[in-house]
């Protein structure tokens, strides 16, 4: 070699992906994971919250559920208000304005 430093582009880079996609260049999320700071933890507690969720909707109590992920009550309940939250957000994004302006 030269001693000219190369950009990563021209090294030997395999993409092997993540515990989420295979590959990286295939990946659907807009912005990976690990660029994301505590994206691996966010995205875990949302799995978790979407599962949470799917499982009250099914009709079993907050203490099974609490006692299925092996969390607290209380955390099952913050992830079910944080639905609720959600909802009600996208209701108010999809009310049209109206001008009180005459």
């Amino acid at each position: 070699m030269d001693g000219t430093v190369r950009p990563q582009e021209y090294g030997n880079w395999r993409d092997g992906g993540c515990d989420l996609h295979p590959a990286c260049l295939e990946c659907p999320l807009q912005k990976c994971i690990e660029e994301e700071p505590r994206g691996r933890q966010k995205r875990r507690i949302a799995d978790r919250a979407g599962r949470i969720k799917e499982m009250r909707a099914s009709g079993i109590t907050c203490r099974e559920i609490a006692a299925a992920f092996r969390v607290s009550t209380r955390t099952v309940q913050r992830a079910l208000e944080q639905g609720r939250q959600q909802s009600v957000n996208a209701v108010e994004f999809s009310r049209p304005h109206i001008s009180l302006k005459s």
